[in-house]
């Protein structure tokens, strides 16, 4: 070797020449291999093109050693999955939020809408009931009216035909006039009776109207508060504070209503009593 190495022009390097031999059953006492003056070295592994070769011809070495290979670049496939998925979890959590602040935005946009609505029912319902009043107020005013004009013809008449047929009988007919005056009256009491009765059906109506539209007012104020409560759990005292303050209002206005209502009809019930008074006093004697 050393000759063929000079033919060359390369030199023996004992440190970097080395040897190995392979068996199945494998070699026990391996000595270093003397040659001449060359001392080479024996060896029980060796990496030849990424494999390991083993004096004993096995492969525990190599599988070992890819293992570990394996198990680093599962690490670091596991670190930066870990990085990312921390990644995505931070903009979950972002979107979330960006979501609950619209969710929330939308819910208190649709409060407002629904307490709009609730008070424009709430007028259109006073007006339609002021309205309804005004129409039975006037066609009593308008039967009062067409009665007494025609009681007052048939006095005329009346009047007229017992003194035509009657002027030598005065005593008669003063009798006849007084029990006339007595049926009148008791026309009127009659008639008194019926119209106070009206009245109070009216009252009667007007109250359980105010009362029904009371009873859905708090049936909407219940189902608003469930839905609010089961889509903010987190917000129940600030909108347990808003429902207080939308129910005082509400009430505060059906009480306001209910006085104002109370005083005009005892203004009315007082306007009736002095006509009737008054056409008392004009029924002749």
């Amino acid at each position: 070797m050393k000759k063929e190495a000079t033919l060359v022009e390369l030199n023996m390097n004992e440190d970097k020449t080395k040897y190995m031999q392979i068996e199945r059953k494998g070699i026990k006492h391996i000595t270093h291999l003397k040659i001449h003056n060359f001392i080479f070295e024996n060896l029980e592994n060796f990496n030849y093109l990424g494999s390991i070769l083993n004096a004993d011809n096995k492969m525990n070495i190599e599988i070992a050693e890819k293992i570990a290979k394996m198990q680093q670049s599962i690490l670091c496939q596991f670190k930066t999955n870990k990085i990312k998925n921390a990644e995505r979890i931070a903009k979950m959590q972002q979107s979330i939020l960006c979501q609950f602040k619209t969710n929330k935005i939308k819910i208190a946009e649709r409060i407002a809408k629904m307490q709009q609505s609730i008070l424009c029912q709430f007028k259109t319902n006073k007006i339609k009931i002021a309205e309804r009043i005004a129409k039975m107020q006037q066609s009593i005013l308008c039967q009062f009216k067409t009665n007494k004009i025609k009681i007052a013809e048939r006095i005329a008449k009346m009047q007229q035909s017992i003194l035509c047929q009657f002027k030598t009988n005065k005593i008669k007919i003063a009798e006849r006039i007084a029990k006339m005056q007595q049926s009148i009256l008791c026309q009127f009491k009659t008639n008194k009776i019926k119209i106070a009765e009206r009245i109070a059906k009216m009252q009667q109506s007007i109250l359980c109207q105010f009362k029904t539209n009371k009873i859905k007012i708090a049936e909407r104020t219940a189902k608003m508060q469930q839905s609010i409560v089961c889509q903010f759990k987190t917000n129940k005292i600030k909108i347990a504070e808003r429902i207080a303050k939308m129910q005082q209002s509400i009430l505060c206005q059906f009480k306001t209503n209910k006085i104002k209502i109370a005083e005009r009809t005892a203004k009315r019930q007082q306007s009736i009593l002095c006509q009737f008074k008054t056409n008392k006093i004009k029924t002749p004697k």
